[in-house]
């Protein structure tokens, strides 16, 4: 096997394949071809079967690229065990679930999380739960409750709930009600969640010895990719697989670790040497992607941490490009310089979608949007609606579900689409009379005649459709698997419905045709598959895996987190200030300066040429709102950079975009005197920025006397105003 593309400590880390490794992979160092490279390297080289070879990725696409990696270097390798956690832990469950004793088989189904959200909501009503917190909110609860086997008995519990904000007692007694009722229905309808899949599976291997070492006794040797993202229960599933031999490779980067909301913690690393005994540390510190001054900044950056695998990355790509750094004068200012560079790139010969903007969180997207809309920069949100979340989709899945695993968040979906006359309130009391019976709403669809809470005329309608789900099924049955979707659009006539609505027509076509060619496909990959394998296997997709968008000519934009494993030319980090990174919890609780930090770092190394960081030093006015703006602390630390400035150019009366004038070098933003930055004077020059209550920013063009002449960015353009007017602040450069 050809090795020679790899340098000396990537070979290490392939061909050290007896005993346990972990390889600490600093960012571009190329983990994943060290990962592709170990697995092909086993069955060429070692003679392993690729079915006795077992790796844990965390998303369906790592898991998908590496086998294509692996069967491009080996044709025919059929490594059928690079999988998910939950995929594994689907794969184990569906053989052995009712060897836990609790009720289950293996025909169960996955509820996905908006299908979650929905039964919580669900819940809330037929319980009358009335609450500020939102079912969205409850239902992160749950995930939390059984990620950290929390006990209501426990004062953990309240500890816990108080990092999702749930503020009075009655939340927290209302939270354990609804997670009672949330278990007791997954129960009846014969569903486990995503939670149950690793919690399960961990139950099992702790509770049966024979049932582990059946597990253990299938693979020889255990990998896993992205190890810092790794939570407890699931270092404890690789501890259990993993045999005598201790033949178990981790591949990471502890200063990736940014995950730990969702139960990744850095200690897991020390963890993993503590249990394996004379595990072989290898570090891969070449990286492959950053320039020079880009790496400088970022070991400067996460140095500040504290760590046991110290691992300053060396570059490989020697372009000579600076860290640059804009101040703007206020938050709007940081997207238009953003906006204006990326035109810059453009007239360069870059392409968009070489071009990254990130930021800290969602909720930081809407004024960097409307600069990009605005100045007509093509550009694609990632981490939005999922194609398997949009309507049309959840409509033929919920009927597919209703078909082959009838569940209540699934009839309720679709019970009323197309229009079948049942409105909400009717669903509501049906829904509360089979609470009251204690039986799920879809058996009470099915014993219409004995609720007492709904019309005649209801009740006939619940039996159309249920008339409407058997002869579905029937029809499916005598065409075969692969005609169900455009069986359920036909027969239901859901393209005239959707038709009556808002939708874009010929939008969700594409995707509901999209739809029966994942169908398709799923057939061509397991020609022994059921509908319920299928939709168990949507199920597991993650977000943004599956969204069909062509963003091959758009600027990509997205938070940090979205972002890891990622790399563009150039790269804008967008708002990094105090207040957004680090955020304000994480300054008072304990390590999170450190994640924040980290969360920093993966941000600036997925630049190869260009990083930008954008900031602001000022005051913001206007929109009813003020606010102090200060660059983060960060920049202290990142230490090598250079300040970035646009520069006054000429302005016309039909030249409406904001441009900022010639400033000097401004000093680190925590030690200037906020109070100082504005004051307002009549004595203005052509050049001054100013900003003004209603228009926001602008430049002054020319000066008469007492008036000035000021050009404002879009949509204002050019106003003459009284220098002397309380509206108005000049900035002091």
């Amino acid at each position: 096997m050809d090795l020679s593309r790899l340098n000396k400590n990537q070979k290490e880390a392939v061909t050290t394949t007896q005993g346990p490794v972990l390889v600490i992979a600093g960012a571009g160092t190329g983990k994943t071809s060290v990962l592709t490279h170990r697995i092909a390297y086993l069955i060429s080289e070692l003679g392993v079967d690729a079915n006795r070879i077992l790796a844990f990725t965390f998303t369906n696409k790592a898991a998908d690229e590496m086998r294509e990696r692996i069967n491009r270097m080996i044709p025919q390798a059929n490594a059928q065990w690079i999988r998910t956690y939950h995929a594994t832990c689907l794969k184990i469950l569906k053989e052995d679930i009712d060897k836990l004793n609790m009720g289950w088989d293996t025909s169960f189904s996955i509820i996905d999380e908006d299908d979650q959200v929905t039964l919580v909501r669900q819940i809330m009503k037929d319980l009358k739960i009335q609450t500020k917190v939102q079912a969205k909110k409850f239902a992160k609860i749950i995930g939390l409750i059984k990620l950290h086997d929390i006990s209501f008995e426990e004062e953990s519990y309240y500890d816990l709930v108080d990092k999702f904000e749930v503020p009075e007692e009655q939340d927290v007694r209302a939270a354990q009600v609804i997670y009672e009722t949330y278990q007791k229905r997954l129960k009846a309808a014969d569903q486990l969640d995503f939670s149950d899949l690793i919690n399960y599976v961990h139950k099992l291997f702790t509770k049966r010895e024979d049932v582990r070492k059946k597990w253990q006794e299938r693979f020889d040797y255990v990998l896993v990719d992205e190890f810092q993202d790794t939570n407890l229960k699931q270092f404890e599933i690789i501890k259990y697989l993993v045999t005598g031999q201790n033949n178990v490779f981790a591949v990471g980067d502890p200063n990736q670790t940014i995950y730990t909301w969702r139960g990744a913690y850095p200690e897991v690393f020390d963890d993993y040497v503590d249990h394996f005994k004379g595990t072989k540390i290898i570090k891969l510190f070449y990286n492959y992607r950053s320039t020079p001054e880009i790496l400088r900044g970022a070991n400067n950056l996460i140095n500040n941490n504290a760590s046991n695998f110290k691992n300053e990355l060396q570059p490989m790509n020697l372009t000579n490009s600076e860290v640059n750094v804009y101040i703007g004068s206020y938050l709007e200012d940081e997207a238009n310089f953003i906006c204006s560079t990326i035109n810059g790139f453009i007239k360069q010969g870059k392409k968009y979608s070489d071009i990254l903007i990130l930021y800290r969180a969602n909720y930081c997207s809407k004024l960097i949007e409307e600069k990009l809309i605005q100045n007509q920069i093509p550009y694609i949100i990632f981490g939005t609606v999922n194609f398997y979340a949009r309507k049309e989709i959840k409509d033929l899945m919920s009927y597919l579900k209703m078909i082959y695993k009838p569940d209540d968040v699934s009839a309720m979906r679709v019970i009323n689409v197309p229009k079948r006359g049942i409105g909400i309130d009717s669903v509501n009391n049906i829904s509360s009379w089979a609470s009251q019976q204690g039986m799920t709403f879809v058996n009470a669809l099915y014993q219409i005649e004995e609720v007492t809470t709904i019309s005649d005329s209801t009740k006939n309608k619940v039996k159309g459709f249920i008339q409407d789900i058997q002869y579905l099924k029937k029809t499916i049955e005598e065409n075969g698997f692969a005609s169900a979707i455009p069986t359920i659009v036909k027969e239901l006539k859901y393209i005239e419905y959707l038709e009556t609505t808002e939708l874009e027509i010929d939008e969700r076509q594409e995707n509901i045709d999209e739809l029966s060619r994942s169908v398709l496909e799923f057939l061509h990959r397991n020609p022994k598959g059921t509908i319920i394998d299928f939709i168990n296997e949507v199920n597991l997709y993650t977000s943004a895996e599956k969204t069909r968008v062509d963003n091959s000519q758009a600027v990509h934009v997205m938070t940090v987190h979205m972002a890891k494993g990622k790399e563009y030319d150039s790269v804008f980090v967008y708002d990094f200030n105090e207040g957004v990174i680090p955020s304000p919890n994480s300054i008072i609780a304990q390590g999170g300066l450190e994640e924040e930090r980290r969360i920093a770092y993966v941000a600036m190394t997925r630049a190869k040429n260009n990083l930008i960081i954008t900031c602001t030093r000022d005051e913001s006015f206007g929109r009813g709102r003020f606010r102090n703006y200060v660059p983060s602390r960060f920049l202290k630390e990142i230490k090598t950079y250079k300040m970035a400035y646009r520069t006054t150019r000429s302005i016309s009366d039909k030249d409406l975009d904001w441009y900022d004038s010639n400033q000097e070098k401004m000093p680190f933003a925590p030690e200037i005197d906020l109070s100082k930055i504005y004051t307002n004077t009549e004595k203005f020059k052509v050049g001054d920025v100013i900003v003004h209550t209603t228009f926001g920013s602008g430049i002054v063009t020319k000066v008469d006397g007492s008036m000035i002449d000021v050009i404002f960015k879009k949509p204002y353009g050019k106003k003459t105003i009284v220098a002397t007017h309380n509206a108005i602040k000049r900035v002091v450069s």
